[in-house]
């Protein structure tokens, strides 16, 4: 029925957690991880074999190893080995909530061109944490809102999500997706963000799949391949405020620079004045 397809890169810790919530969700669809281990050269294969060891029997878990070559490499990679015919691709540092699943597959039902972009919440102050499970040496202003967040691996899903929750909120670039795709307007292509977006894999397959020329920076390889569905096979855009995703935030060096330099990439691909205007809003210039 579905296939979630996950790249993977040096995020062990939140991999476990993102894994362990995918577990969690309702049994009565036939579900197939793909794990993409995009290079990590941390203990992120540790994490992969003693996560294997507890995937409940209604999930088919298939996870592998390939040379860092970015999520757009990735991403193509995990859909050619993926079996289902919907596809739904989340990143490495998403926690959702146990009907996520089912909510992306009814979405598509009787549908052949929707994407169907699900809520995406940030938690900001995990920014300031490499290991959700280390106690951090750190102020106590950063202690305390880490004392609240502070994950424990056990069987308590609910419990994650609700403290979670108290910390959450969208980002303005969440915003502007909703408020994109909600009024059907001009740059609603930007809701195919590959931390919660689900798609039929035929349509993904003729569509050409990610453009892998965006390399290993950080950006844009999914609003591309949005813009592409959009303009070259007017698909139809869903925001489904049930498919509510949790982002563990984590800091990222050089984040900016290589935003920047894909989206240059991206917007010399189409010479298209939305994507420059776009561009300057992300950039706060409007």
């Amino acid at each position: 029925m579905i296939s979630v397809i996950i790249p993977t890169f040096n995020k062990s810790t939140r991999l476990k957690y993102c894994l362990k919530h995918l577990f969690a969700c309702n049994n009565q669809y036939d579900i197939e991880i793909i794990l993409i281990n995009d290079g990590s050269n941390d203990e992120t294969q540790n994490i992969i074999n003693s996560m294997k060891k507890i995937c409940p029997n209604n999930i088919t878990f298939k996870s592998f190893n390939t040379l860092n070559k970015g999520r757009a490499v990735a991403r193509n990679f995990g859909v050619e080995k993926s079996t289902k015919e919907i596809l739904l691709f989340l990143d490495d540092d998403i926690i959702i909530n146990e009907k996520v699943i089912s909510m992306h597959i009814e979405s598509h039902q009787m549908y052949i061109n929707r994407i169907v972009h699900g809520a995406i919440y940030n938690i900001p102050i995990l920014k300031a944490f490499s290991d959700l499970e280390k106690v951090p040496q750190c102020n106590s202003y950063l202690f305390a809102k880490y004392s609240k967040i502070a994950f424990e691996f056990s069987d308590s899903t609910e419990y994650e999500i609700s403290k979670l929750e108290k910390h959450s909120k969208k980002s303005k670039f969440e915003k502007l997706i909703q408020d994109e795709i909600l009024n059907n307007r001009k740059c609603k292509w930007a809701g195919f963000v590959g931390a919660n977006t689900s798609i039929r894999k035929e349509l993904f397959l003729a569509a050409g799949g990610f453009d892998t020329n965006f390399g290993k920076y950080w950006g844009c390889e999914d609003l591309e391949f949005g813009y592409r569905l959009n303009n070259l096979y007017k698909c139809n855009f869903i925001y489904n405020t049930f498919t509510k995703s949790y982002h563990l935030d984590h800091y990222e060096f050089n984040r900016k620079l290589e935003h920047d330099f894909n989206m240059n990439y991206f917007m010399s691909k189409y010479c298209d004045q939305d994507i420059y205007e776009f561009s300057k809003f992300i950039n706060n210039i409007i």
